[in-house]
């Protein structure tokens, strides 16, 4: 419940039109509340998957509109319908794009089971074309071309280590990269659909070598390729060992589809249960605020997170020491979940 307190000389001074848009005000901000308390955040995330590089950010993301903009560019305006807000005034000048409420969520996780709207929403999130699809085609072309023979990771060793390390960095420059050039350096789309309109932070003391780009890049690359390639190195030793279940082809084929159809169902699941548990404060504050800190996002920003916040975002594919997979089935795994990071935070 939210009050809006007005002294007798402010109330006196308000006309019948600002009293009005004052609970309008108050009835929006109880909306968004109210909305966000009902949705998974990473179901929220999730819709970007389905809608391209522009869809909705994360709820940490949207809640921090009111650190944008002057007095009044901080202030909601509602038009007529309650449900169109638009952000910033008027004109939308700093907060350009605004979803439509109710949102909505995927039907993985509703009670009583839909299985025809489960269906449906699997469908329309690979095809006709989604970021699904574009990172299976990667995944494929790097198990295909540039991943080392399964029996050269018996051992741990420098060689094909070093390989996957430096396909992953190149990956994350091709897809991050290619994006922050397209959107952010060339903004081929202008400003069209971006939340914040400010450019990314240049000079910054809480941001790495004062800049959120480069600061970005680092913990991407430094920290996120290193724990992503660690990842798939263990894996890859566990599978050439026999330590973790493989599937035999191409006997095992559809278990492989299948398996890859439902990924982003697990990815739901471990993604919303870690992120509750790096919304704990004692790991807030020390831990996934440095993710945060980048409230106007790029791509860069997906992968920026501290360290152990690496770790435990990855460990979702630790999974397949009990289910299991195919050495293109763990990179498209890891793929996912760290290519996807870049277009959905291509603000």
């Amino acid at each position: 419940m939210a009050a809006c307190v007005l002294s007798d000389d402010a109330q006196s001074d308000m006309n019948h039109s600002e009293v009005k848009n004052a609970y309008k005000n108050a009835y929006f901000a109880f909306e968004i509340v109210q909305e966000v308390s009902n949705t998974c955040l990473w179901e929220l995330w999730k819709i970007t998957a389905t809608r391209g590089v522009h869809g909705y950010q994360s709820v940490s993301d949207k809640r921090d509109v009111g650190n944008y903009g002057t007095r009044d560019e901080k202030r909601i305006v509602l038009s007529d319908d309650l449900k169109q807000p638009s952000i910033g005034g008027t004109a939308a000048s700093n907060w350009h794009y605004t979803p439509k409420l109710p949102l909505a969520t995927s039907p993985y996780f509703r009670w009583p089971p839909d299985i025809r709207a489960v269906l449906k929403w699997v469908v329309a999130s690979w095809f006709p074309l989604s970021e699904r699809p574009i990172i299976l085609m990667l995944s494929v072309g790097s198990w295909a071309v540039f991943h080392p023979a399964l029996e050269r990771c018996h051992e741990f060793a420098p060689d094909w280590i070093g390989e996957i390390f430096l396909r992953n960095l190149a990956l994350l420059f091709i897809v991050a990269g290619g994006l922050h050039l397209y959107f952010y350096v060339w903004k081929v789309q202008g400003d069209e659909r971006r939340y914040d309109s400010r450019p990314l932070v240049k000079n910054s003391r809480k941001f790495t070598f004062g800049s959120q780009v480069r600061d970005n890049m680092f913990w991407s690359c430094a920290s996120g390729v290193t724990v992503w390639t660690a990842y798939e190195v263990l894996m890859m030793w566990a599978l050439a060992n026999g330590w973790a279940p493989m599937l035999a082809m191409p006997s095992g084929l559809p278990w492989l589809i299948l398996l890859i159809l439902l990924l982003p169902v697990w990815e739901t699941f471990h993604f919303f249960m870690i992120h509750r548990l790096i919304h704990w404060p004692p790991f807030y504050k020390w831990i996934h605020t440095l993710h945060h800190r980048n409230t106007n996002i790029g791509p860069w920003s997906g992968l920026s997170m501290h360290p152990l916040e690496h770790l435990i975002y990855l460990s979702t594919v630790l999974i397949h020491w009990v289910v299991p997979s195919t050495p293109l089935l763990v990179i498209f795994h890891l793929q996912y979940f760290t290519l996807s990071a870049a277009t959905t935070h291509t603000g």
